[in-house]
């Protein structure tokens, strides 16, 4: 892949909505990288940092809450823009 591709992360537990995700933002200007939990986003953020993160609030094990908490105290990673995936109805 070219170096001038931006890339997207998602990480997301449910596969169907990874995928629609995924699906959605498909673009020859984009290189689409996936995680299945919010371990799997910090392992694949540790390799490459995206350009931009979408990240599930509620995932088993790490949440995106606790994701977006490593990622901030990290010089390296805590200006990555992060957006959130909720199924949540309100706010807590």
């Amino acid at each position: 892949m070219a170096a001038s591709l931006k890339t997207i992360l998602i990480a997301d537990d449910e596969e169907d909505l990874r995928l629609l995700v995924q699906f959605t933002l498909e673009n020859p200007s984009y290189q689409i990288l996936t995680a299945s939990d919010g371990r799997g986003a910090v392992d694949a953020i540790s390799n490459h940092i995206p350009d931009l993160l979408i990240l599930d609030w509620m995932m088993p094990g790490l949440n995106g809450c606790e994701v977006v908490r490593r990622l901030r105290q990290n010089p390296d990673t805590a200006k990555i823009p992060i957006v959130m995936l909720t199924a949540k109805d309100g706010i807590e």
